[in-house]
């Protein structure tokens, strides 16, 4: 009987023991598969995050205070410009404008100038720049911006990879100013409407700041 007994008590020992083996087994397998599931939930969770965070962005651009929605009129509206260096190929700016109006924008003349500057520019060089831009404008009179409607643009710069060099590493900066003029049924004669963007890049050309002045929508005389 003593060694039934202990048989007995050494199958129970054994299953006890092979049962928290098992519990464990059981426990860690959950444990891995539950971080396996929720860290691929967790970067789905973050990849849903950023583009959420670009979509406001790109609302914040489009609803932007200074160029709202304009009722009994045109408003092209600037929203995003992108300066991009990859050699071999060209420098390049592109971008899209929107046009916020209730009118159709006609006749639509777009000009760039930029200049890589060892220093911040002073408001008078800044004012030169804009100048420039507006005197290079190219018009094109079978175009027409509809209410609501986004076009690209896309222009070629000159720089050289020695200037993107020097931008990139902080010791000279980048200022660009993009305009565009346009005609809508509301203007009296002689005037356009003129949309202008002035940016300045530091420490490479994937962001840019806004300038101080030289960002919003005018009516001026035409040329």
């Amino acid at each position: 009987m003593a060694k039934d007994w202990q048989a007995i008590i050494y199958a129970r020992t054994t299953l006890g023991v092979a049962s928290l083996l098992l519990v464990g087994a059981t426990a860690y397998a959950t444990w891995i598969i539950a971080e396996s599931f929720y860290a691929e939930r967790f970067a789905e969770i973050e990849t849903t995050t950023r583009n959420l965070l670009v979509q406001v962005g790109q609302l914040n651009k489009e609803s932007s205070p200074q160029t709202p929605q304009v009722y009994g009129s045109s408003r092209l509206q600037l929203l995003d410009i992108h300066v991009v260096f990859d050699p071999p190929h060209k420098p390049n700016i592109f971008g899209n404008v929107v046009n916020k109006g209730a009118f159709a924008a006609r006749e639509p003349s777009s000009g760039a100038s930029y200049l890589v500057a060892p220093r911040e520019l002073t408001a008078q060089e800044v004012d030169r720049l804009a100048a420039q831009a507006i005197n290079s404008r190219i018009g094109n009179r079978s175009i027409e911006f509809k209410p609501n409607e986004v076009h690209g643009f896309s222009l070629d710069f000159n720089m050289t990879q020695e200037q993107f060099g020097d931008v990139r590493d902080g010791k000279q900066m980048f200022y660009l100013v993009y305009v565009v003029s346009y005609l809508d049924e509301a203007l009296p004669a002689g005037k356009v409407r003129l949309t202008e963007a002035c940016y300045v890049y530091t420490r490479g050309l994937n962001q840019g700041q806004l300038c101080p002045e030289h960002n919003g929508a005018f009516i001026v005389d035409a040329r």
